[in-house]
């Protein structure tokens, strides 16, 4: 679908910055705007880093978080509003309590967006041959390795050399195991920083419909196209309670 360009009177596209303490809802909010047009300014995962980058990067609109570690978000609010009485700020939170939304606007906010994320991320539906891994921990929820059946059968291929003959169980444990390699070499990096997540035995998710997600969940998938087909990975997490205090960022598609 296509969607006119985001543009204001003077500049070619409207520049935003993005505050969310999940990246995964930062991502998802970057690729709605570049969607429909828009420029990411820039990005911020606590209240304190907000003010920084606004004052860095003069966005044309904030789209902010409520509830988030070192600051939270209607007091960034009510510091940028201070020092920048032109700012255009919108709370973006499932946090929607009345008080919250009240508070958000009297300090300056011009507007209130509820999550949650789009439902077709929560409610992933397979496209070929798929395995699902459970993480629990200071977050909770699942990851799913989903490949294109032509793709799948290559990985197997290259990975049982010329005398394998790939089949369709073959190529089910392979999928599994690569899941269990990507999430695994992932989560040992974060719990290298200070998390600690844990990553339960991947099962193939031989679902037809799709896999219901909860209202609290924050959820991406990502595609990636190789030239045999696609692979996406699907990744839905909810905190089971908001840190009171930030890690430092960890790079886990590193090689």
């Amino acid at each position: 679908m296509e969607f006119k360009p985001l543009t204001c009177e003077d500049k070619p596209k409207v520049r935003f910055l993005v505050v969310d303490d999940s990246v995964f809802a930062r991502k998802n909010l970057c690729k709605m705007v570049q969607a429909f047009g828009g420029e990411i300014a820039g990005e911020a995962g606590d209240g304190c880093a907000a003010i920084a980058e606004y004052a860095s990067t003069h966005p044309d609109i904030v789209l902010m978080d409520i509830t988030m570690p070192k600051m939270e978000g209607i007091e960034a609010v009510e510091h940028i509003m201070r020092e920048h009485p032109d700012a255009r700020i919108v709370m973006v939170s499932s946090v929607g309590y009345q008080d919250n939304i009240l508070s958000a606007l009297q300090k300056g906010a011009r507007h209130f967006v509820q999550k949650p994320v789009k439902p077709e991320a929560l409610n992933y539906k397979r496209t070929g041959i798929a395995a699902l891994v459970g993480i629990s921990g200071e977050i909770e929820g699942r990851v799913i390795l989903d490949m294109d059946a032509a793709a799948a059968q290559q990985a197997t291929a290259d990975l049982t050399g010329p005398a394998g003959n790939p089949t369709e169980e073959t190529a089910r444990e392979t999928v599994c195991e690569l899941t269990n390699m990507v999430i695994g070499n992932a989560v040992t990096q974060l719990n290298n920083h200070g998390f600690k997540f844990k990553v339960h035995p991947p099962e193939i998710y031989a679902l037809d419909g799709g896999l219901q997600g909860a209202r609290d969940t924050e959820a991406v998938v990502l595609r990636f196209e190789t030239p045999r087909g696609a692979v996406y990975l699907n990744i839905a997490v909810r905190y089971k309670q908001r840190r009171s205090g930030g890690h430092a960022h960890v790079n886990v598609l590193s090689p």
